[in-house]
């Protein structure tokens, strides 16, 4: 099951200018979080992928994940590719990392892709690893 924790889902969605869904996803509530990480799983495992077979990135992911879960339907980023953000310290680095991660065992009862749709389903594909040109 994938997991994350909030400060890096955050930081994901900034990195594709996503700011409305990055303050969402910092105060959502811990079911909705559960769904980001559901519906990210499947992008990344049973998603699309590129013609050489590489499957989509965790951050990408994430932040469409959590885009879909704020605005209740799935769509492309506001980027295509990530912005470089400002390097952070290490301290700075370390406490996001560990900022409100999933509690496994509720990700665990809920199931692998918790969250995932019949529209999310119809927006990124129905079948593991649908391939398209990026």
């Amino acid at each position: 099951m994938l997991s994350t924790s909030r400060g890096l889902a955050v930081r994901d969605l900034l990195s594709y200018d996503e700011p409305a869904p990055a303050d969402w996803g910092d105060s959502c509530s811990e079911d909705d979080f559960l769904r980001v990480c559901g519906v990210a799983d499947r992008l990344v495992y049973q998603g699309q992928s590129t013609p050489s077979g590489a499957g989509m990135m965790y951050a990408k992911a994430i932040a469409l994940a959590a885009v879909f879960m704020h605005e209740g339907a799935p769509r492309d980023l506001a980027r295509k590719r990530r912005r470089t953000l400002p390097e952070l310290s290490s301290e700075e680095s370390r406490r996001i990392s560990f900022d409100r991660s999933p509690d496994f065992e509720e990700q665990r009862k809920r199931g692998t892709y918790y969250g995932v749709t019949d529209a999310v389903k119809a927006f990124w594909g129905e079948g593991a690893r649908d391939v398209v040109d990026q």
